[in-house]
């Protein structure tokens, strides 16, 4: 059961993962209010990938995982707490300081997601 549970975790990370980063693309020009959906998965995602993590560890499934590639997925934990604490940054900013902090919110989206693909291609393949 914990198996399932480890593995179903992870797939429905991913999803959030792609969800999130895909939806501020769709509500563009859009009310602000339209992002809100954005901001629960990315509230959602750390919890999300940590019990995703713990599960994989309590079931055994890591002992013969690539170390790499579990290394890759604890590795992103980092900026994914960043993100959050991005995100709610950029949620009260206005003004000049907004888009850099836009900017460095996006670099920190590209680092995450190439650290989870290098997870996926390490342990799965």
């Amino acid at each position: 059961m914990i198996r399932a549970v480890a593995e179903i975790s992870g797939w429905v990370a991913l999803v959030a993962l792609l969800a999130g980063i895909a939806w501020p693309y769709a509500a563009r020009r859009k009310p602000r209010t339209a992002l809100e959906p954005h901001f629960w998965v990315g509230y959602l995602l750390a919890p999300l990938a940590l019990a995703h993590g713990w599960t994989t560890m309590k079931s055994g499934q890591a002992r013969g995982a690539n170390m790499l590639g579990t290394s890759m997925a604890s590795l992103a934990l980092f900026p994914l707490a960043a993100q959050v604490y991005l995100g709610r940054t950029l949620q009260r900013s206005r003004g000049e300081g907004r888009r850099q902090v836009m900017r460095l919110h996006l670099f920190v989206m590209f680092s995450i997601a190439l650290l989870i693909a290098l997870h996926l291609a390490l342990v799965r393949w």
